[in-house]
Protein backbone atom coordinates (compact mmCIF):
# COMPACT_ATOMS: atom_id res chain seq x y z
CA UNK A 1 0.00 0.00 0.00
CA UNK A 2 1.49 3.72 -1.18
CA UNK A 3 1.88 6.10 1.86
CA UNK A 4 -1.08 8.38 -0.78
CA UNK A 5 -3.42 5.30 0.56
CA UNK A 6 -2.54 5.49 4.04
CA UNK A 7 -3.05 9.25 4.12
CA UNK A 8 -6.49 8.54 2.42
CA UNK A 9 -7.71 6.44 5.34
CA UNK A 10 -6.30 8.86 7.87
CA UNK A 11 -8.22 11.65 6.57
CA UNK A 12 -11.46 10.01 5.34
CA UNK A 13 -14.08 10.90 7.94
CA UNK A 14 -14.69 6.99 9.60
CA UNK A 15 -17.91 6.96 12.21
CA UNK A 16 -18.62 3.46 14.14
CA UNK A 17 -20.66 0.54 12.16
CA UNK A 18 -22.69 0.22 15.18
CA UNK A 19 -21.10 1.19 18.56
CA UNK A 20 -21.68 4.44 19.32
CA UNK A 21 -20.54 4.67 22.96
CA UNK A 22 -17.23 2.90 23.96
CA UNK A 23 -16.38 2.26 27.51
CA UNK A 24 -12.82 2.99 28.49
CA UNK A 25 -10.88 -0.10 29.30
CA UNK A 26 -9.90 -0.09 33.00
CA UNK A 27 -6.51 -1.46 33.90
CA UNK A 28 -8.17 -3.66 36.47
CA UNK A 29 -10.21 -5.87 33.27
CA UNK A 30 -8.50 -8.72 32.11
CA UNK A 31 -10.13 -7.76 28.45
CA UNK A 32 -8.46 -4.51 28.42
CA UNK A 33 -9.37 -4.44 24.75
CA UNK A 34 -12.25 -2.56 22.76
CA UNK A 35 -12.46 -3.30 18.73
CA UNK A 36 -14.99 -0.92 17.01
CA UNK A 37 -15.58 -1.57 13.48
CA UNK A 38 -15.50 1.78 11.24
CA UNK A 39 -17.28 2.66 8.30
CA UNK A 40 -16.82 5.24 5.64
CA UNK A 41 -18.24 6.64 2.42
CA UNK A 42 -14.54 7.88 1.00
CA UNK A 43 -12.68 3.80 1.88
CA UNK A 44 -13.79 0.77 0.21
CA UNK A 45 -12.32 -1.40 3.11
CA UNK A 46 -13.29 -2.57 6.77
CA UNK A 47 -11.53 -0.37 8.92
CA UNK A 48 -10.95 -1.46 12.51
CA UNK A 49 -10.33 1.14 16.01
CA UNK A 50 -8.44 -0.66 18.76
CA UNK A 51 -7.99 0.68 21.99
CA UNK A 52 -6.34 -0.89 24.87
CA UNK A 53 -4.61 0.76 27.95
CA UNK A 54 -1.24 0.69 26.11
CA UNK A 55 -2.31 2.55 22.73
CA UNK A 56 -4.38 2.95 20.15
CA UNK A 57 -4.43 1.86 16.45
CA UNK A 58 -6.83 2.06 13.15
CA UNK A 59 -6.38 -1.58 11.22
CA UNK A 60 -7.28 -2.06 7.09
CA UNK A 61 -8.60 -5.88 6.98
CA UNK A 62 -8.10 -6.83 3.77
CA UNK A 63 -8.29 -10.11 1.98
CA UNK A 64 -5.29 -10.90 -0.17
CA UNK A 65 -5.11 -14.47 -1.84
CA UNK A 66 -7.31 -15.82 0.14
CA UNK A 67 -5.35 -15.28 2.97
CA UNK A 68 -6.08 -12.33 5.84
CA UNK A 69 -3.92 -9.82 6.10
CA UNK A 70 -4.10 -7.04 9.08
CA UNK A 71 -2.18 -3.54 7.61
CA UNK A 72 -2.02 -1.09 11.03
CA UNK A 73 -2.41 2.18 9.56
CA UNK A 74 -2.02 4.09 12.06
CA UNK A 75 -0.86 3.70 15.81
CA UNK A 76 -0.58 5.60 18.61
CA UNK A 77 1.33 4.00 21.61
CA UNK A 78 1.46 5.58 25.14
CA UNK A 79 4.19 4.23 27.57
CA UNK A 80 5.87 2.13 25.07
CA UNK A 81 9.60 1.70 23.82
CA UNK A 82 10.55 1.50 20.25
CA UNK A 83 13.55 1.89 17.90
CA UNK A 84 13.48 2.59 14.88
CA UNK A 85 15.06 1.51 11.10
CA UNK A 86 17.18 3.33 9.86
CA UNK A 87 16.74 5.79 6.92
CA UNK A 88 16.70 4.51 3.26
CA UNK A 89 15.51 7.40 1.09
CA UNK A 90 14.70 5.05 -1.83
CA UNK A 91 12.36 3.20 0.52
CA UNK A 92 10.16 6.63 1.98
CA UNK A 93 7.50 8.02 0.65
CA UNK A 94 8.30 11.74 0.00
CA UNK A 95 5.99 12.83 2.55
CA UNK A 96 7.89 11.55 5.53
CA UNK A 97 11.36 11.44 4.09
CA UNK A 98 12.59 14.63 6.34
CA UNK A 99 10.65 12.79 9.27
CA UNK A 100 12.37 9.47 8.64
CA UNK A 101 15.52 10.83 7.72
CA UNK A 102 15.21 12.77 11.46
CA UNK A 103 14.52 10.09 13.15
CA UNK A 104 16.51 6.85 11.88
CA UNK A 105 17.54 4.53 14.30
CA UNK A 106 15.86 6.58 16.94
CA UNK A 107 15.13 5.29 20.30
CA UNK A 108 11.83 6.32 22.00
CA UNK A 109 11.61 5.69 25.52
CA UNK A 110 8.17 4.64 27.68
CA UNK A 111 7.64 8.67 28.30
CA UNK A 112 7.47 9.25 24.66
CA UNK A 113 4.05 8.70 23.07
CA UNK A 114 4.53 8.20 19.08
CA UNK A 115 2.27 7.36 16.29
CA UNK A 116 2.96 4.35 13.97
CA UNK A 117 2.65 4.92 10.34
CA UNK A 118 2.22 2.07 7.59
CA UNK A 119 4.73 2.61 5.22
CA UNK A 120 5.91 0.42 2.43
CA UNK A 121 7.95 -2.17 3.22
CA UNK A 122 8.41 -1.55 6.79
CA UNK A 123 4.72 -2.03 8.20
CA UNK A 124 4.20 0.06 11.14
CA UNK A 125 7.70 0.02 12.06
CA UNK A 126 8.30 3.76 11.79
CA UNK A 127 7.24 6.01 14.42
CA UNK A 128 7.66 9.94 15.38
CA UNK A 129 6.67 12.01 18.57
CA UNK A 130 3.06 12.79 18.87
CA UNK A 131 4.65 16.36 18.99
CA UNK A 132 5.37 16.69 15.17
CA UNK A 133 1.60 16.43 14.13
CA UNK A 134 0.56 18.70 17.28
CA UNK A 135 -0.77 16.18 19.53
CA UNK A 136 -0.42 16.00 23.31
CA UNK A 137 -1.57 12.94 24.60
CA UNK A 138 -1.76 14.09 28.01
CA UNK A 139 -4.13 12.71 30.78
CA UNK A 140 -6.44 10.26 31.25
CA UNK A 141 -7.02 7.41 28.50
CA UNK A 142 -10.32 9.05 27.31
CA UNK A 143 -8.85 12.46 26.85
CA UNK A 144 -6.09 10.76 24.28
CA UNK A 145 -8.78 8.38 22.53
CA UNK A 146 -10.77 11.65 21.66
CA UNK A 147 -7.32 13.44 20.47
CA UNK A 148 -6.23 10.79 18.14
CA UNK A 149 -10.01 10.22 17.08
CA UNK A 150 -9.92 14.18 15.85
CA UNK A 151 -6.80 13.48 14.26
CA UNK A 152 -7.99 10.36 12.07
CA UNK A 153 -11.14 11.88 11.36
CA UNK A 154 -13.23 9.70 13.52
CA UNK A 155 -16.40 11.17 14.15
CA UNK A 156 -19.80 9.64 16.55
CA UNK A 157 -17.82 8.54 19.03
CA UNK A 158 -18.72 8.87 22.79
CA UNK A 159 -16.46 7.86 25.24
CA UNK A 160 -17.71 6.49 28.70
CA UNK A 161 -15.25 5.98 31.76
CA UNK A 162 -16.37 4.07 34.16
CA UNK A 163 -15.40 3.76 37.76
CA UNK A 164 -13.70 1.17 40.16
CA UNK A 165 -16.89 0.72 42.11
Amino acid sequence: MEYFQVKKIIDALKTPKDIFKVDIPSIYESNQNRTIELISSQIDALLLFDISKYGLQIKRNKSQLRHNKTDIILRLDICSKHKNPEFIKEKSPKELSSLMQKYSGAVFEKECSHLHFFVKGYNDKWAFPISEFGLKGKGELEDVAKEFCEFCNIKEIEFIKRSLF
